[in-house]
Parts: structure tokens; C-alpha cells; sequence
């Protein structure tokens, strides 16, 4: 992931700077030697993402002002030189930085020190984009049902769609007992033949627009909120696409 050159770079070495697609980033040598101390005296899980190759939980061990020791991961392969260390802060958000490999031993992997750290910017609600078979059933007046389309997801809410204007509840209207279908093959509670379904009894309009551009489209923002174990679902969900996105390529 490339910086932009005209970013302050003042402000980088002592701050967060905000970027494309959903990062902040520093370049402060205080942040990143306190986000090192944290993984160094936490021993919190970090994960090793390069092309190709996800590691296995590892640990960051040790540093230095030049290097960072890493626990050498069972399924280390020569080819890795260059690769992205992912783990959660205390706050519980998505942070990384890239690394090269200087040195190979037995157990550990001598890596050079990171100069830029990069942080997955976070609303109250996270919101993730859905396949586009996705689809949300529920019921309205005189328990007439319903099923659109479904854009995007978080664990407060939802935005659906449809191509044609129909008299789907208005702005403030609630709707109730909303099925919410999204193809998914991931480890996570609620999957059941590549299919993961969350269940929400009551919730409510907050917006709606027209998308003008073809195809025209009836969109409706839906304000929700979820069990305990609904809740669990969509943010285990959530957090799979998250680390997806972490995953593209050192340079996507």
C-alpha cells in the first residue's frame, strides 16, 4: 500500500493521517515502538499475510531500534521475505505493518523494523458489503411478506433494495420478523449449507433513496437490534471480511 506523496509528512511523524480505502497511518517512531511493547509484553496473537500464505497465530518476541524478533511460524517457507504483521490493538481494531526478513534461524525471524503503521479505521458500526445473492425477507402490514436485495451489513442495521417501487414501509415505519439469508462457507455460528441467516424481530426505517443511475434503484436503510446471539453471528461476519481486506496484496 503505497502513501500518497502529498501527504504532510510532519504530521505522519507524529500523528495519524487519514488515507484511501478505509486506513489511517503514521509514521511516528513513538506510536510504533508503543504498538511493538504492547505485542512484545501482551504476547498478543499477530498473524504473518503475504501472497499466497496466511501463518498460523505467532508471537512478536522481542526488538530493538533496528529489528523485530518473531516466533518462526511451523509452516515458514523461504520465499517469504516480505510480508504483513496483522493483529488487534487493545481496542479491539485491526492494525498492521509491513516488514521484510533479514535473517532466517531455527525458531525465529529476524525482521527489519517497521517504518509506517497502518490502522483499519472503525465507525460505531462497521459496515460490510454482502454477495449480491443476499436477501432479507420480512413482514409488514397485514403480515404481508416481502424479500429484497440486501447491500450491506453491520450490527446495527442494514441497507436493502429493490428495482421497483412498491409500498414498502416508508421512513419511521417498523417492520417485523426480518430473515436475513447471505451465502457464506466461513467457521461461524448460524452457517448451515453455505447459507448463514440472522433472525431480528422488529426493526425500523431510518432512510430512503432512489438511486438514479441505471438500473434505478428503491433503497431503504433498516435500524435494528440484535440478540446476544444474533449479534455474535454478524460480528463474527463482520470481523471475517474485515481480515479479508487485510489480506489483499502488499501493494491492493
Amino acid at each position: 500500500m503505497d502513501l500518497d506523496t502529498n501527504l504532510d509528512n510532519s504530521a505522519l511523524k507524529y500523528g495519524w493521517v487519514s488515507m484511501d480505502g478505509g486506513y489511517e497511518v503514521t509514521k511516528s517512531t513513538g506510536i510504533i515502538r508503543k504498538n511493538l511493547e504492547y505485542l512484545k509484553r501482551r504476547r498478543s496473537i499477530i498473524n504473518l499475510v503475504c501472497r499466497g500464505y496466511q501463518s498460523g497465530g505467532t508471537l512478536l518476541f522481542d526488538f530493538d531500534d533496528t529489528f523485530i524478533f518473531i516466533d518462526k511460524p511451523k509452516d515458514w517457507t523461504p520465499d517469504n521475505k516480505k510480508f504483513r504483521v496483522v493483529y488487534r490493538n487493545e481496542a479491539k481494531v485491526w492494525m498492521h505493518f509491513v516488514t521484510l526478513v533479514r535473517k532466517v534461524t531455527a525458531d525465529a525471524l529476524k525482521c527489519a523494523m517497521p517504518q509506517e503503521l497502518y490502522m483499519l479505521q472503525r465507525r460505531s458500526h462497521y459496515r460490510v458489503l454482502l454477495p449480491s445473492e443476499s436477501r432479507v425477507s420480512f413482514t409488514y402490514s397485514n403480515d404481508e411478506e416481502y424479500r429484497l436485495a440486501v447491500k450491506d451489513l453491520s450490527v446495527g442495521g442494514l441497507l436493502m433494495y429493490t428495482k421497483f417501487d412498491t409500498d414498502i414501509p416508508r421512513h419511521g415505519h417498523h417492520i417485523k420478523n426480518l430473515s436475513l439469508t447471505i451465502p457464506c462457507h466461513d467457521d461461524i455460528p448460524g452457517v448451515e449449507n453455505g447459507v448463514l441467516t440472522v433472525k431480528v424481530d422488529d426493526a425500523q426505517v431510518v432512510r430512503e433513496f432512489v438511486r438514479q443511475q441505471h438500473p434505478m434503484l428503491f433503497c431503504y436503510g433498516i435500524r435494528f437490534e440484535l440478540s446476544s446471539a444474533e449479534e455474535e453471528k454478524v460480528l463474527r461476519y463482520v470481523r471475517q471480511r474485515e481480515l479479508e481486506v487485510l489480506r489483499k496484496g502488499l501493494n491492493g
